[in-house]
């Protein structure tokens, strides 16, 4: 177990947000509570630094995507969902410049300076939390998805990030936030439509996080991830990686009232 890791997996639904979710918020309780619980943990923790990966951020095929902002700070806003909350985050940029000198063949670098909202919604409740307590948030990267990988692959991503980490960083507390949304597809209604297979899915990522087990995260077949219309796999995979095999994990909550899996959950 090492002491300045620590890896979050988190949903990004809009709605968690108090002036976007207004009334409707109620419904995501669970999951509202588990972000803040989440958020007062990363802040006891005081990483240095933050590497962030989404699926909503733009991809590649056949590279993984690093986005280095323009002017050294990424920016975003949830002004297109009714809420007031924007933020600029600078990016980490020693990490950046070696790895730019220790590029491996998958990974390609993009001048990308927005933050979409699998970012931000996460962001929202650590901005919250660092505010509340009159602390300072991380610098970060952002990386996105390569949409041709599979688990595995993104397994691999998060060993590599994390050895480079070790080789490069040694000292500096790193938090490495995986955000997904599970299954778009619980409930008749749901906004991708109904499936019944996605609760299967849920319910293995769940297992998975819950019992610290790669293979039975690794091993979810292509066909149940399309049928669950999910979005926060490689995310997951990736995060597993970057925390190895000696950790501590917990699932803060699990739910789906809107027919769309938010999972909460965090390795030390």
């Amino acid at each position: 177990m090492d002491k300045n890791v620590m890896t979050a997996f988190t949903p990004h639904p809009p709605i968690i947000v108090p002036d976007v979710g207004g009334e409707e918020i109620k419904k995501v309780e669970k999951t509202v509570s588990a972000m803040k619980k989440l958020a007062e943990m990363v802040v006891e923790f005081s990483p240095d630094v933050m590497i962030l990966v989404s699926p909503h951020a733009p991809v590649d095929r056949g590279y993984v995507p690093v986005f280095v902002p323009e002017h050294g700070k990424y920016l975003g806003n949830l002004y297109q969902f009714g809420s007031s909350f924007a933020i600029g985050m600078p990016v980490w940029l020693d990490f950046i410049e070696k790895l730019l000198k220790n590029r491996p063949q998958w990974m390609k670098f993009y001048g990308y300076t927005y933050l979409d909202h699998a970012s931000l919604v996460p962001l929202y409740y650590l901005w919250d939390a660092y505010v509340m307590k009159n602390k300072q948030m991380p610098v970060m990267v952002l990386m996105g998805y390569d949409i041709e990988a599979t688990g595995e692959h993104y397994y691999g991503v998060g060993r590599f990030i994390r050895e480079f980490v070790d080789d490069n960083f040694k000292g500096l507390k790193v938090l490495y936030l995986a955000s997904g949304d599970l299954s778009h597809r619980l409930l008749p209604g749901a906004p991708a439509g109904y499936n019944p297979r996605g609760k299967d899915f849920d319910a293995l990522v769940v297992k998975a996080l819950r019992q610290w087990d790669k293979d039975i995260l690794l091993s979810i077949p292509d066909d149940l991830r399309e049928d669950a219309g999910e979005c926060g796999y490689l995310s997951f995979a990736s995060g597993m990686g970057f925390a190895g095999e000696d950790v501590q994990s917990e699932v803060l909550s699990y739910e789906g009232p809107f027919g769309v899996g938010y999972v909460v959950a965090y390795a030390r």
